[in-house]
């Protein structure tokens, strides 16, 4: 909570506050260590936040002049695919508000392989859910529960 009150008063925005403490929280940086504090000002937040055309909002530790600094893309950078990836992405279009931040906005992590990360996520998240959890299991169209069935059957 500390890192986010913080983040909260360097900027004044709560909706930068969180991005940029959850970011740092990830790779392990406080939000006023200069390798995450330059993210608040960075026109690639702008638009994830303020342009409700742009969806993604991708970080990654990349070394800069010997410096390892936390980038941001509004698009995942395919030749560093290999890397950690921390990436924010919007379930609507529309400009992200204090109001709509927690419900908008999915956090998703991506670390090393693509592939694995999906299976992983599909596997230990997705397919409980969806397959066996009454509520959800009778909403799921019948191609996707055999999409995952066979998922899971490898």
């Amino acid at each position: 909570q500390v890192r986010s009150r913080h983040a909260y008063k360097m900027s004044g925005d709560s909706r930068k506050g969180f991005i940029v403490a959850t970011i740092g929280n990830f790779f392990s940086y406080s939000v006023t260590d200069g390798a995450v504090s330059h993210i608040e000002s960075s026109k690639e937040l702008n638009n994830f936040l303020d342009d409700g055309n742009c969806a993604v909002l991708a970080t990654h530790a990349e070394l800069t002049q010997g410096v390892r600094l936390i980038q941001v893309y509004n698009a995942i950078e395919t030749e560093n695919i290999s890397d950690n990836w921390l990436m924010f992405f919007k379930l609507q279009p529309c400009v992200i508000t204090p109001d709509n931040l927690h419900s908008n906005i999915l956090i998703s992590s991506l670390l090393e392989s693509p592939i694995d990360t999906l299976y992983h996520s599909v596997q230990k998240i997705f397919s409980p859910v969806l397959l066996k959890d009454a509520k959800w299991s009778k909403s799921v169209d019948p191609k996707i529960q055999n999409l995952l069935t066979e998922l899971e059957a490898g």
